[in-house]
């Protein structure tokens, strides 16, 4: 396993077409039925398997399959808490109501919710540098996904279909853009 994560791609590869299938059928087994009209499993596993690959070296202590089904579920979780958000419109938000520069300040508040130090305000503006820096080293696809849906105005729904892909696997794709997006934040700002 340590050698796939190694930059060994073909070997990495060959654990999740070993280990995948059960991981799919378990995480298949836990999807309400309520929630497969709005995604598939196989949007779950597609970033799921994504994240394998961005796995900095090391990372995996465990077995492999346990970790994959970990990933997988945590994955499945978030977009069940998305599902249901979505029908209460906790998710809803008004293009004409926000501002760039409060889009920028929301979204450093939602990476940052936990700092309640008195500098946060001071340090608004290097943040929002900081974040703008960090997007632009997130693939394509998540950068995208942040500038047009959490900075910009479209719906989520626009994002999936400019993306070309489904609404679940849409929202994943934010999901780990702005888990990377606050690690990334938080280790430059302590450092600094």
């Amino acid at each position: 396993m340590l050698t796939a994560m190694n930059g060994r791609s073909t070997e990495l590869t060959q654990l999740l077409k070993e280990h995948g299938p059960n991981v799919r059928h378990r995480i298949a087994s836990r999807t309400p039925v309520r929630y497969q009209a709005f995604f598939d499993v196989d949007d779950v596993m597609q970033e799921t398997y994504a994240q394998v690959f961005t796995l900095p070296e090391g990372a995996l202590q465990h077995a492999f399959e346990a970790w994959l089904y970990r990933v997988a579920e945590n994955n499945l979780k978030d977009l069940i808490r998305y599902c249901d958000a979505k029908k209460r419109n906790a998710q809803a938000k008004s293009a004409d109501s926000i501002s760039n520069m409060t889009a920028w300040s929301e979204l450093a508040f939602k990476l940052l919710s936990d700092d309640s130090t008195p500098s946060f305000q001071v340090r608004r503006k290097e943040l929002i540098a900081l974040l703008r820096d960090e997007i632009q080293q997130l693939p394509d696809a998540y950068q995208f996904i942040v500038f047009n849906y959490d900075l910009g105005t479209m719906s989520m729904e626009q994002v999936a279909q400019e993306l070309r892909c489904s609404l679940g696997a849409a929202f994943m794709r934010r999901n780990a853009a702005l888990s990377r997006l606050r690690q990334r934040v938080k280790l430059r700002s302590m450092a600094s």
